[in-house]
């Protein structure tokens, strides 16, 4: 009987170990970077008409130019046109009825790199509303406001944010708006600052936030239902927690953040499902800083992007919470910020990475998520090592042979 010679074996694990970890994400199909400035990131992602994507977020450039950002790009993640506009960041971007944009900017005085930026503790912000290929419509300014989500609704829009006051204050604003941007009615709610919105299904909004806005400051989680005129309904609280997006979930809702706010960019994700009346059914820690984005791409099956060290992170929950699949862009580094499903039963998902080597935006496509969990073990690395130990099998009984 020959032996087998260690340096074939040596040989065949080591090309292996090559191999393996340069494939892509599970159901990854595409992935594409924007760079636009002295760096990219993305805080908004929808699906558009003509089977396309439109993101928001900034391109920073120099501080007082046009930073705000608006890109329009195809099924394949190629530009169509952008556009900048006075702010910082365009926060977030809907497509409208006649097949053109609404997007919410807000701008400070800050540079973006201080953390002054982050509280934006001055500033205002702008909507602007475009024609399908992007030419501005109108554009409506709002003072020492911090817009942060949009949703359209039967009569046009509804925004919401928050205004600053003295000594880490501040007033939750939530107001819907006409199709050429004109006021119908607006709320506040004092010390609540909203990051999310979607329609109850019923004429009224579900709303989520945090108690603080601030950097390294104490914060409770909170969700509530406001009726077709902004009347409240019911409030919940969920305690030392902050909530940044929220997805319909059957008879219910899933709501998502981190343990921290969101300027602190620190903390633990969690998620949790409320019922009807926002009462919570289960509650989760999940791997990760934070969750700051969340949809349902197929009926059950919920994707959450979001940021596991300083790497962006892909986690798929059932409808019980239960983790089928993380993965986390370890080779990247960067922050995921936001997801849509697709037309197709799949899903993308935008922010920002150092793919590239520079910070850019970044949109990456997937198929239809799994439904059942991963085999146990360390995500991406169990299966490798199952391969390598095959390969190396294979080569061991051939030689023997």
């Amino acid at each position: 009987m020959n032996m087998p010679d260690i340096r074939d074996v040596a040989g065949i694990c080591f090309i292996l170990l090559l191999v393996l970890p340069c494939a892509a994400a599970a159901g990854e199909e595409w992935n594409a970077d924007y760079g636009y400035g002295q760096y990219t990131d993305l805080f908004s992602v929808g699906g558009t008409s003509d089977g396309g994507y439109i993101l928001g977020g900034l391109a920073h450039q120099t501080v007082g130019t046009d930073n705000a950002f608006l890109l329009h790009v195809n099924a394949t993640g190629s530009g169509v046109w952008n556009r900048t506009y006075p702010g910082t960041s365009v926060q977030d971007v809907l497509q409208t009825s006649d097949g053109g944009y609404l997007a919410a900017a807000y701008m400070t005085s800050y540079a973006f790199e201080t953390s002054g930026d982050y509280g934006n503790v001055s500033g205002s912000s702008l909507l602007v509303k475009t024609a399908a290929d992007g030419t501005e419509e109108w554009r409506l300014g709002l003072d020492n406001l911090r817009a942060s989500s949009l949703l359209s609704t039967e009569d046009g829009f509804l925004l919401t944010g928050w205004r600053y006051g003295e000594n880490l204050t501040l007033d939750g604003f939530i107001a819907e708006y006409d199709s050429t941007g004109s006021e119908l009615w607006n709320q506040t709610c004092e010390n609540l600052a909203p990051y999310a919105v979607l329609d109850a299904g019923d004429g009224g909004y579900i709303l989520a936030g945090a108690s603080s806005p601030y950097k390294d400051t104490p914060t409770d989680a909170w969700v509530m239902k406001l009726d077709s005129e902004g009347t409240l309904v019911w409030p919940k609280t969920l305690p030392e927690k902050a909530a940044f997006c929220l997805a319909p979930a059957g008879d219910g809702y899933i709501v998502a953040g981190s343990t921290a706010t969101l300027e602190s960019y620190a903390g633990e994700a969690w998620a949790a499902k409320l019922d009807a009346e926002g009462n919570p059914v289960w509650q989760k820690s999940l791997p990760g800083v934070a969750v700051y984005g969340i949809t349902e791409a197929r009926e059950g099956v919920y994707v959450l992007a979001g940021k596991w060290g300083n790497n962006g992170q892909v986690l798929i929950l059932d409808a019980s919470g239960n983790l089928i699949s993380e993965e986390v862009y370890k080779e990247w580094g960067g922050r995921f910020n936001a997801v849509t499903s697709t037309t197709d039963g799949g899903y993308a998902v935008a922010g920002w990475t150092r793919r590239s080597g520079e910070v850019q935006g970044s949109l990456l496509k997937f198929g239809e998520p799994p439904v059942t969990p991963e085999p146990t073990g360390t995500p991406g690395f169990v299966w490798p090592l199952a391969l390598l130990g095959l390969g190396c099998a294979v080569v061991v009984m051939r030689r023997a042979a």
